[in-house]
């Protein structure tokens, strides 16, 4: 566990203490730090500059993971593993003519390496819109005051749909999850 003091220059109208606010890291290899001070926009926490404020006890991933990183990653471990040097040949499908190679094989690197940015996007975009819907009808019941009843059913219902969503989500990245690891392992 270290606790770090980050050693860049104040940025313009921040205090020294509030432009290099005291972090805490679990490990050194972790990809998450926990604000220890409050963090102000504009000031620097581990080579990251803030965009927002982010309170005391947060925390804040130093390192952007994408969510199909791993399956990547452990999909070529278990391909590895089973077939060697012979995995390369999943670029190229057996079957394919010979002169058709220099087609196939950008297309199938493009392909798999673009399964893990699928993953991520897939993600990302449900989430990013359910919070968004979420907050635009939270918006509502305030505006509206004692009439705001109506959002305020829309947000439970919205809660209800964004947990189901989230299932759903799960469910997709684990059955894809396993089609990915399906090729590793038999090949095409």
């Amino acid at each position: 566990m270290t606790i770090a003091d980050t050693d860049s220059l104040p940025p313009t109208g921040l205090s020294e203490r509030a432009a290099r606010p005291r972090v805490l890291r679990l490990h050194a290899e972790d990809n998450v730090i926990v604000a220890i001070d409050p963090i102000l926009p504009g000031a620097v926490a581990e080579g990251l500059t803030a965009v927002g404020r982010v309170p005391k006890g947060h925390k804040m991933a130093t390192r952007a993971v994408a969510e199909g990183e791993p399956v990547l990653k452990f999909g070529q471990i278990i391909g590895f593993a089973k077939h060697g040097f012979h995995f390369f040949h999943f670029f190229l499908p057996h079957g394919v003519p010979w002169f058709l190679a220099w087609l196939i094989i950008p297309i199938e690197i493009l392909s798999y390496l673009s399964r893990p940015v699928s993953l991520s996007l897939r993600l990302f975009a449900n989430m990013t819109a359910g919070h968004t819907m979420m907050k635009v009808f939270a918006g509502f019941i305030f505006a509206l005051g004692v009439a705001g009843v109506a959002p305020l059913v829309m947000v439970v219902a919205l809660t209800g749909l964004e947990i189901i969503i989230a299932f759903l989500q799960a469910y997709v990245f684990a059955i894809l999850t396993c089609v990915y690891l399906n090729d590793a392992l038999h090949m095409h």
